[in-house]
């Protein structure tokens, strides 16, 4: 989609201005902050929780992974079916683990993700779609649900804590941060990278497969085997945008 829209000299923001033009609804918008320099830790800020350090505007608890399936940690705050909800995890880490290469290669340190749901969703969209910088906004959205001090605010009434001092780092983060443009950043797809997703998610499977079946029996398999719509339609949109595929 990117790559087409790149094609005809557009970005995001064209794009769903067409959408809501002709009709269409926001439902749910993503947005994200890449933290090039990791201004906090995220195990830091989850001690920053279990300290009660922290007012949040929030029904649910944050919820704290560590070292899971996907690597790093990783904090949630929200219901997944609010229509706000953050999340915070260790990007390098996640990244490093699925793609098999030390965390150091990953520039993205960590990332904070705001996700806007129904009519939250709407009027963010209709913001992009008129070319306003919504940076501004989804700050307020952070200080307005989150906010972390240097001591606990059990049993402090609202005057009380409102004098307490800010954790200072992400004071920073809010002063600092910034989002990119709505502009496409595409990927193209090549060989190169089907076929370490091959190397790296599939050979080791097929190798298996063909010790135990033969490989005659695999190749009648592949023989016979049709092409998904979604995968001819991707080779249909390489060959229009000319990607080495």
């Amino acid at each position: 989609m990117e790559m087409l829209l790149i094609g005809q000299g557009l970005v995001w923001s064209h794009f769903i201005n067409i959408a809501l033009a002709n009709g269409g609804k926001a439902t749910r918008m993503d947005f994200a902050f890449n933290d090039m320099s990791r201004m906090f830790e995220i195990p830091e800020l989850y001690q920053k929780l279990m300290a009660d350090e922290y007012t949040q505007k929030f029904k649910s608890d944050p919820q704290y992974y560590a070292d899971g399936k996907n690597g790093g940690s990783t904090i949630y705050f929200g219901s997944r079916s609010s229509e706000v909800f953050f999340r915070f995890y260790e990007k390098d880490k996640e990244q490093a683990k699925k793609h098999f290469v030390e965390p150091e290669a990953i520039p993205v340190k960590n990332r904070y993700e705001v996700e806007l749901k129904q009519k939250r969703a709407q009027t963010m969209a209709e913001h992009v779609a008129n070319g306003q910088d919504v940076a501004g906004e989804l700050l307020a959205y952070l200080r307005d649900y989150l906010q972390f001090y240097n001591q606990p605010v059990v049993g402090l009434d609202k005057k009380e804590i409102a004098k307490l001092d800010l954790w200072q780092p992400w004071v920073v983060f809010l002063e600092q941060a910034s989002i990119v443009d709505f502009q496409a950043e595409p990927k193209e797809v090549s060989m190169d990278r089907s076929l370490s997703w091959f190397i790296n998610q599939v050979a080791p499977t097929l190798k298996g497969l063909i010790e135990y079946y033969g490989q005659e029996k695999i190749d009648e398999i592949l023989d016979d085997t049709e092409l998904s719509q979604r995968q001819k339609k991707l080779l249909l949109v390489a060959e229009k945008v000319n990607l080495p595929f």
